[in-house]
């Protein structure tokens, strides 16, 4: 194909993730671009194909099969992206089944920091072993997965009343504050039932104490 742009040598398109390749008239040559990201400088052109899927994914930071009581914690690694300036948000996707089945998929969406802290799981599915993977998606409609699926397992202690992962004299006081006066609810709220007798009332804080 023959091109009279300053570069002097035809460009050759390439299929972006976003969009096929198109034939644009320059000048007197004629180049394939694809129709989007693409910088006009001075005698070039130079395709920007941001968060395209066939890139290398990102990682997750938190540790792998962990145990974790009650409140998690999920960390992954800021993808790159070439396009300057570029708004990037993630889905976070968490399921108690590795296949990640629709009926049992938790979605946060739409977040717009490389970290999020969940208190709810506890509560709503229960103890067990979760998975979770991350989509990462810029302004452009590109798109790119996390490199890993990652999984822990998520427990409880009945006592630890306030979720710092001990059983101390402040549970004492939170639960007593809980029973007593209708504070906070512990989280999750069978960690109250210290004497596993499906109740909540003095007889735990007693116990606990």
């Amino acid at each position: 194909m023959k091109n009279n742009c300053r570069l002097g040598r035809p460009f050759q398109g390439r299929q972006c993730c976003r969009g096929s390749i198109h034939r644009t008239r320059i000048g007197t040559g004629v180049i394939n671009h694809a129709p989007t990201n693409v910088d006009v400088g001075v005698g070039f052109i130079r395709p920007v194909f941001g968060l395209c899927r066939n890139h290398r994914g990102f990682d997750l930071r938190t540790a792998d099969g962990d145990s974790v009581p009650v409140v998690v914690t999920f960390d992954w690694q800021t993808p790159y992206d070439p396009n300057f300036g570029d708004q990037i948000k993630y889905d976070l996707y968490i399921s108690n089944s590795i296949g990640f089945p629709l009926e049992s998929i938790i979605i946060h969406r739409n977040l717009a920091i490389s970290r999020y802290t969940d208190s709810s799981l506890i509560d709503t599915y229960g103890v067990g072993t979760y998975y979770w993977k991350v989509k990462a998606k810029d302004s452009q409609g590109g798109e790119r997965w996390s490199t890993q699926t990652w999984s822990f397992y998520l427990f409880f202690m009945r006592g630890d009343v306030n979720t710092d992962a001990g059983i101390t004299l402040s549970d004492v006081i939170y639960l007593a504050n809980y029973v007593l006066k209708g504070g906070c609810a512990p989280i999750p709220l069978k960690s109250a039932d210290v004497n596993c007798d499906g109740k909540y009332d003095l007889v735990d804080v007693i116990k606990l104490a």
